[in-house]
């Protein structure tokens, strides 16, 4: 780890010393274009004299066989042009890709002192930025650049290829989903009156979240692209929630959204007015004082003084804008042993079956369920867990559930009953071990070792269970502890009563909970599942449930009783509708691919 004394010395010899505060310059809109696109290319100059910020775009929006055109473009357009004011960025293609060291070398040898910032995409790791940022120093100094280039100067929502990952449903890119919603409780004098729903912000927890990572270390949160050109409306509601939620600015995709841009993440003159009053009055910022009958301290008026940077890109103090992150122990995150074929089959329907109900288990070989969990902890009474043990691995061994997937959720090995049905479980067949209240990734890799000395196919996956607090907060290193990991189950009504939180219609108390093993679930590439919903005669609020689950990315959603399959099934499954715009998607995109084209318009 660098000595604190030497975190502000450069990172090569001869190379530029880093900047110990970003300069803040409006970026309200970062407006992106294509320089291997001849139009987009001669209208930069003309756009950037409206624009904060103009980004050659070297990555997602460029065709394979057009990057080293666009890379020769970006340095064209920036030898020709004094962009004035408007700030030059570009976006470099990943660190995996075979045009990433060409990006940096040529650009930073051929127009590294006109380049304000590099944007580095997919980022996985503070390991990434590490490596770009002893490489950008190396190339700085060979090209004797004199001002220090920035990595970014803070964190860029990528919702496209987020959603993609989570598996989120969203209409476009960018927006939400009119069944993310929020329904109002029945009323208790006319329980079958319309109840009013509220459409929510898939992005909420994301953008927050983001936003808390950059202000704790003193860099800006961006907004990413909104797809839907034609919907300036929408465009400029999606700009406006992340402006209040703390972004400082946001992609423009076209020029229309230059100017909504500018509109949102410009402070209303009446704030500005307000934040110098503030500002006069508090002086050196100490204690506290009281402006038109409201108090007012030291935290008002540096936000009155961000508002008044905004307007006026005067400075501001920022800590240094390319830090040295550390690999985790261990280097780079673990690679899923699980087959593609495994994590792809449906599991949109995932019943629980008691393993002390032999009836039961012989049953559910017709039932529609993708999956099966046959239960030997939480369903099975203390005198029953030997029972339900052979019942169980006579059921599996017996066959007879075609396609459908089998787990056995075992009891916790700090049970009397733990390790004896890992060994049985072992070799019994099922596609997989179910392991209740997961807290560590230790707890993994000593189920892992009981399995592997017992016998366990290479096959044999384990999963877990999400249903304690301390499980939450250590979703990230649960899903890194083995290549035998293949999913995570969410157990929603132990982690309620363990919250202390209400049970409500949309369980807004467990949304953080469900957004962190989201994220864990999807970076590991590896499967999850929603908790059960426990009232059978609520219809309506299972269904919301479901979809609030498929909105939020879950593969699927656990079951207690087979009434709940059939309606879990619709929900989780794509629609007509879906399929149809995928096969349009698809289409569209062979046909620009012919015609040497990187991005399409599909219904506008």
């Amino acid at each position: 780890m660098r000595n604190p004394k030497d975190f502000f010395k450069p990172m090569a010899i001869g190379a530029p010393e880093p900047v110990r505060e970003i300069p803040f310059r409006p970026s309200r809109m970062i407006h992106f274009f294509d320089p291997s696109n001849p139009k987009m290319a001669a209208k930069a100059p003309s756009i950037a004299a409206k624009c904060d910020v103009i980004l050659g775009n070297l990555e997602d929006a460029v065709q394979a066989d057009k990057k080293i055109e666009a890379r020769e473009g970006f340095i064209k357009i920036a030898k020709e042009n004094d962009f004035g004011d408007c700030q030059l960025w570009t976006r470099v293609n990943s660190l995996d890709s075979p045009w990433f060291l060409d990006d940096m070398w040529q650009i930073v040898q051929e127009v590294g002192d006109k380049v304000d910032v590099i944007m580095v995409p997919k980022v996985e790791g503070p390991w990434d930025i590490h490596y770009v940022d002893r490489f950008l120093a190396q190339l700085e100094a060979r090209a004797g650049v004199k001002k220090p280039i920035l990595v970014m100067q803070g964190l860029s929502l990528g919702p496209a290829d987020l959603a993609a990952s989570r598996r989120m449903k969203t209409t476009r890119v960018g927006g939400g989903h009119p069944g993310y919603l929020v329904r109002a409780d029945p009323d208790a004098d006319n329980p079958d009156a319309p109840r009013v729903t509220a459409q929510q912000d898939l992005w909420h927890y994301t953008i927050a979240r983001m936003v808390d990572a950059c202000v704790a270390n003193g860099i800006f949160a961006y907004y990413g692209p909104f797809g839907d050109i034609r919907d300036t409306l929408a465009c400029e509601d999606q700009f406006r929630n992340a402006f209040l939620l703390g972004c400082v600015g946001a992609w423009s995709l076209h020029p229309v959204q230059i100017d909504i841009a500018k509109k949102v993440f410009s402070p209303p003159v009446d704030e500005v007015l307000w934040a110098k009053k503030v500002i006069e009055e508090m002086g050196d910022g100490s204690g506290a004082v009281m402006i038109d009958g409201k108090m007012q301290d030291d935290a008002w008026q540096n936000a009155g003084r961000r508002d008044v940077q905004a307007m006026q890109g005067d400075g501001g103090a920022r800590p240094h804008a390319r830090r040295k992150g550390r690999r985790p122990k261990g280097g780079l995150p673990v690679l899923r042993g699980v087959t593609m074929s495994a994590q792809d089959r449906p599991r949109r329907s995932v019943l629980y079956m008691p393993g002390v109900n032999a009836r039961a288990m012989e049953k559910s070989r017709t039932l529609p369920a993708d999956a099966l969990i046959f239960d030997l902890e939480d369903a099975v009474a203390p005198d029953a867990k030997v029972t339900a043990r052979m019942q169980v691995l006579q059921a599996v061994e017996a066959g007879g559930y075609g396609k459908r997937e089998i787990l056995i959720r075992t009891n916790g090995l700090s049970t009397p009953w733990g390790y004896d049905d890992l060994v049985a479980a072992a070799t019994a067949g099922a596609n997989a071990i179910l392991l209740p209240k997961v807290e560590s990734a230790e707890v993994v890799r000593q189920a892992e070792s009981v399995l592997a000395s017992h016998g366990a196919p290479p096959e044999l996956a384990i999963w877990c269970m999400m249903e304690t607090p301390r499980g939450m907060l250590h979703a990230e290193e649960i899903v890194d502890a083995s290549p035998r990991l293949g999913g995570l189950v969410m157990g929603t009504s132990d982690l309620a009563k363990d919250l202390q939180a209400q049970h409500t219609a949309m369980r807004l108390p467990l949304i953080t909970a469900l957004g962190l093993c989201m994220l864990a679930a999807r970076a590991a590439r590896i499967a999850i599942l929603d908790g059960v919903f426990l009232d059978l005669n609520d219809h309506e609020g299972f269904v919301d449930s479901c979809r609030q689950g498929a909105e939020l990315g879950f593969d699927g959603k656990t079951l207690i009783h087979p009434k709940q399959l059939a309606a879990a099934n619709e929900v989780f499954a794509p629609s007509d509708e879906e399929l149809r715009l995928s096969r349009r998607i698809i289409q569209a995109y062979a046909e620009a691919e012919a015609q040497g084209k990187g991005v399409v318009l599909v219904d506008g």
